[in-house]
């Protein structure tokens, strides 16, 4: 049986400002409208009865980023997942520049956890040695991984 990956769900405040940040620096293109899924198969599919929300997309070759933004319920809750944590995603993107991004980011006011660190490749790491990455967080909180591989 063949399995592929479809895309990426994220639970978002704000579409327009995810879909803007992922444009600017890793270069999606955003859907031009979102839809409002507002029937009761939604709600059923998302056990939340009533739930009601905009989606929208992010492309870029074939990764496929779904924006879910929720109207109904309306109080929803902003996790603050820690790296660690089981069930915690991340999401990695892999640059050419990582220092170029990260300043571009930085000036954005975007919070990182660390400057970019490089695997040194000793013991069971030796096939990555010299990568550089560092974790970054987008508007809503989801962890983003940069990283770049030996020139």
């Amino acid at each position: 049986m063949a399995t592929v990956v479809h895309h990426f769900g994220m639970t978002v405040a704000d579409i327009q400002e995810t879909q803007d940040f992922y444009e600017k620096h890793f270069g999606f293109v955003p859907s031009t409208e979102s839809i409002l899924l507002t029937e009761d198969w939604f709600g059923t599919g998302v056990a939340h009865e009533g739930a009601q929300a905009k989606i929208g997309w992010l492309r870029r070759d074939e990764a496929v980023i779904e924006l879910h933004e929720y109207v109904q319920p309306p109080d929803s809750r902003r996790l603050a997942p820690d790296i660690a944590d089981i069930a915690a995603p991340h999401i990695a993107f892999k640059v050419d520049d990582i220092d170029a991004i990260r300043e571009q980011l930085l000036a954005d006011g975007v919070k990182f956890y660390s400057a970019p660190v490089e695997v040194s490749g000793n013991g069971e790491t030796a096939e990555l040695a010299g990568i550089r990455w560092c974790y970054c967080e987008d508007p809503n909180g989801y962890i983003v991984e940069i990283f770049a591989e030996p020139r």
